[in-house]
């Protein structure tokens, strides 16, 4: 979604008419610099009324502006596209398309989850200050800590165990290639599942206790 952008007292009227299928607004000369200059990923509304009775309105959607002239995207807002006339107004006002962009204090801060199995490169978990609630501050781990999505592999400088234990499954069920200047161990017995392999590389080694 675009970002909105805004300009105070932005108002001006239609150069010429509109058809309902029409584009491009021009508006009154030398009035276009009232209203903002959408840049990529920008835009803003923009709400069309009659200057006969001041009744009859359509909201537009503004993607692009040169000078006087402005590209929409008609009959936003639940209202419908129409024909306007030459001197009809212009103007940005406050429409419930506008405020229906904002978060409010009720609605839910957060991100999308995704369950990435595939990213070969680690990637820093992401931590929080509490275990309940809502929370606005997320916080990065540093390259000392650090997941692995492709391999589930966790590396830490150093792992602590505040219980005093480490436990492990006696079943290994999955095949690993212990590489070359690492080491393995495990506390036994230990059973490999069916089809499992366990590859010690030269200069590698594995324990079990």
């Amino acid at each position: 979604m675009s970002l909105l952008i805004f300009s105070n007292n932005a108002e001006s009227s239609l150069a010429q008419g509109l058809t309902p299928t029409a584009t491009t607004i021009t508006v009154s000369p030398a009035t276009g610099n009232l209203f903002p200059q959408p840049l990529a990923n920008q835009e803003f509304y923009a709400t069309l009324t009659d200057v006969a009775t001041e009744t009859i309105n359509e909201i537009v959607l503004v993607t692009t502006r040169v000078g006087d002239s402005m590209t929409v995207v008609r009959g936003q807002d639940n209202t419908t596209a129409k024909a306007w006339q030459a001197g009809d107004l212009f103007a940005m006002l406050v429409t419930a398309g506008t405020q229906e962009r904002f978060l409010q204090q009720d609605q839910y801060y957060g991100v999308n989850i995704n369950n990435d199995v595939g990213t070969p490169t680690p990637v820093y978990p992401l931590l929080a200050q509490q275990t309940n609630g809502q929370t606005t501050n997320l916080f990065t781990s540093n390259p000392k800590y650090q997941y692995n999505p492709s391999s589930g592999q966790l590396k830490a400088e150093t792992m602590y165990a505040n219980n005093g234990l480490f436990v492990n499954k006696q079943t290994i069920s999955t095949s690993y290639i212990i590489a070359t200047g690492d080491s393995a161990m495990t506390t036994g017995p230990s059973i490999l599942a069916p089809t499992v392999v366990i590859t010690v590389s030269a200069g590698s080694r594995f324990v079990v206790l």
